[in-house]
C-alpha cells in the first residue's frame, strides 16, 4: 500500500549493517495524550507503525507514513522506534522476563491518575519494552546535540535532567532528595515531543516517592539495557555493574537481579 511503509530485517552474513506546576501540569498531559498523542494500543491499533516478527530470522518494521505525515511526525522517530522493539526481541535474555508491571495500580498510581481515562494507556506505557522505546528516544535526541553518550549512572541523570519536555521535573526531584547527579548538559529539544511527554505522563502519575525511585533505579537500568542494544555489552555490563540490583525495576517487572551469561554482542549500530 502507497500509504505503508515496511522495512524487513534479516540475520546473517548480509544482515543490518546500521541501526537504524505538577498535578495541573498532570491533568493537561493526560488530557493532550487522551485526545492527541496516543502512540498506539497494544493491539497495534490507531498506530503510526508496528515491528513484526515473521518468520525466525526474519522481521518487519511497519510505518503508516501517510498518517505519520497528516500528524506531522518525524517518520525516522518512528522507525528508530520500532526499531529497538526489533533488538528487543532478538534479545533473549531481555525477552525472558516480564514485559508488564506487576504492581496494583492502587500502589504505583495516584489517585487522581487512576481517575483518569486515559489509565489503560497510561499502563500500556509503562510496559517495560515501550518505557525503553521511549527513553531512547531522550538518548538519540541528547547524542545528536552533544554527540556522546555517559558511561555513568550520574551522567545518565543529567541526561534527563536536560530532556527540555522533563528535564524540569527530574532535577526538581533529584534535588530535593539530594541526589548527585553529574555535570548540566545544555538543554536538549527532543526530536519526538509525544515520546518525551509520555514519559512526563509516567512520573508524573506516580507519588512522589515511587516517582524518584523511578528516575533513580528503573531508568538507569533500561539505559544500560539500551547500550547493549547500541551494539557494546561490555559498556553496557559496566555501565549497570554501578547499580545496585535488586531494586524497583526487579521489583516492577519481577526480573532476577542475577547478570545473565555471555552473550554476543549484537552488531554495531548507528543512533539516527
Amino acid at each position: 500500500m502507497a500509504d505503508v511503509l515496511a522495512l524487513k530485517f534479516f540475520r546473517g552474513p548480509t544482515g543490518i549493517r546500521k541501526k537504524v506546576l505538577m498535578w495541573i501540569g498532570l491533568g493537561a498531559i493526560f488530557l493532550a495524550s487522551s485526545l492527541n498523542f496516543i502512540r498506539m494500543t497494544p493491539k497495534g491499533m490507531n498506530s503510526f507503525g508496528f515491528f513484526a516478527p515473521i518468520r525466525r530470522e526474519e522481521y518487519e518494521i511497519v510505518i503508516k507514513v501517510r498518517r505519520v505525515a497528516t500528524a506531522g511526525l518525524d517518520a525516522a522517530s518512528m522507525i528508530s522506534h520500532e526499531h529497538i522493539h526489533l533488538l528487543q526481541h532478538k534479545d533473549e535474555h531481555i525477552m525472558a522476563a516480564s514485559r508488564n508491571v506487576i504492581w496494583p495500580d492502587d500502589q504505583l498510581f495516584t489517585e487522581t491518575a487512576r481517575a483518569n481515562k486515559i489509565l489503560p494507556h497510561l499502563k500500556y506505557i509503562l510496559e517495560r519494552n515501550e518505557v525503553e522505546a521511549r527513553l531512547h528516544e531522550l538518548v538519540v535526541s541528547f547524542y545528536r546535540a552533544h554527540k556522546n553518550l555517559p558511561l555513568s549512572a550520574p551522567n545518565f541523570l543529567a541526561l534527563l535532567a536536560a530532556s527540555k519536555q522533563l528535564g524540569w521535573l527530574v532535577s526538581e526531584k533529584l534535588v530535593l532528595a539530594n541526589v548527585d547527579f553529574g555535570p548540566v548538559f545544555s538543554e536538549v529539544v527532543e526530536r519526538d515531543k509525544m515520546q518525551a511527554r509520555d514519559l512526563e505522563m509516567v512520573l508524573l502519575s506516580m507519588p512522589d516517592e515511587l516517582m524518584l525511585r523511578f528516575i533513580t533505579e528503573v531508568l538507569p537500568v533500561m539505559y544500560g539495557n539500551l547500550l547493549k542494544y547500541y551494539g557494546d555489552d561490555l559498556v553496557s555490563r559496566k555501565f549497570l555493574s554501578q547499580i545496585s540490583r535488586p531494586n524497583f525495576y526487579d521489583e516492577l517487572y519481577a526480573l532476577s537481579a542475577t547478570a545473565p551469561a555471555k552473550c554476543e554482542a549484537l552488531s554495531p549500530v548507528t543512533l539516527v
